[in-house]
């Protein structure tokens, strides 16, 4: 019986480093430049936040995070080549916080920005403001 138990205990033994040494096998994330999308042309606003964070992840990370700016249909041509990427973490996408549900008003798109898309950070917040012109008769947001 103790024959048995150790041959049992060994093989157990010898199965959890085989399987457990998988992880070890495993490459770290990134091995490869990252592909950064953005649904809107370069020298605009949203490019400058995509090219700061693309250098600050590529400084974090040792690795590129390359701007991909795929400008289009209100960012849906971005993102719809994000959610044809292969879900391995070299494809992102920066996109407005109001993309999703601006994306979801539309008949029919190639993607369902509920089920395809997942939230992964906030990057920037700004204000907005109404302006009008100094000689105008509005001078409040009730006018």
């Amino acid at each position: 019986m103790k024959t048995l138990l150790k041959v049992c205990w060994q093989l157990s033994l010898g199965l959890s480093l085989a399987l457990g040494s998988s992880a070890f096998a495993q490459d770290n994330w990134p091995q490869k430049p990252i592909r950064l999308l953005l649904g809107f042309p370069a020298g605009g606003g949203s490019d400058i936040v995509a090219r700061l964070i693309a250098k600050s992840l590529s400084d974090r990370l040792g690795q590129n995070v390359v701007v991909d700016n795929k400008p289009g249909a209100g960012g849906n041509i971005a993102t719809e080549m994000l959610v044809r990427a292969p879900g391995d973490g070299y494809t992102l996408l920066l996109v407005p916080s109001g993309h999703a549900s601006g994306a979801a008003m539309k008949k029919s798109l190639p993607f369902d920005p509920v089920k395809d898309l997942a939230w992964v950070s906030t990057i920037t917040t700004y204000p907005l403001a109404f302006t009008v012109a100094p000689n105008s008769p509005i001078k409040s947001y009730a006018d």
